[in-house]
């Protein structure tokens, strides 16, 4: 089999270059019942790098990259060209493309929930019309949501 590699994101029309970018980010709200608990966590996520491994997201700290991307390699051995992944964090694109929906995660988890449904049996019989309008509505709702706990 063949090997992949990764390429460099092209320039917009207008010679600007961004990387769709996905940062998380964790917190303790102020509001937390177990402040401490939590700041126990978040340490212990800070401190080891071996449970940030099961998130499966690039580390934040650039000392912790190489071993980072030295592990996708075993677990992907066709894929080369791990360095420009690393480079396009220069290019992060501002504001996100999540930016504009604030309830961007529950709107993607209703998006791959009707992905799901219309690809089962019980698809078959979808009203797929009803199913479009209701998921039309449902970014308004989330959005709401979204606005409420902030």
């Amino acid at each position: 089999m063949g090997g992949w590699d990764i390429g460099v994101v092209p320039a917009s029309l207008t010679g600007t270059t961004t990387s769709p970018l996905h940062a998380d980010a964790i917190s303790i709200a102020g509001t937390s019942a177990h402040p401490d608990e939590a700041f126990a966590v978040l340490t212990w996520l800070l401190g080891d790098p071996a449970p940030r491994a099961l998130w499966s997201v690039a580390p934040a700290a650039t000392s912790e990259r190489a071993a980072w991307y030295a592990n996708l390699g075993q677990t992907y051995p066709g894929v080369e060209g791990w360095e420009v992944a690393d480079t396009m964090l220069r290019f992060p694109d501002v504001p996100s493309h999540q930016s504009d929906f604030p309830g961007f995660l529950p709107g993607q988890q209703r998006l791959a929930e009707l992905s799901q449904l219309l690809s089962s049996e019980a698809g078959a019989d979808l009203d797929v019309d009803a199913a479009l309008d209701e998921l039309q509505a449902d970014p308004q709702a989330m959005a709401d949501d979204a606005g409420e706990g902030s």
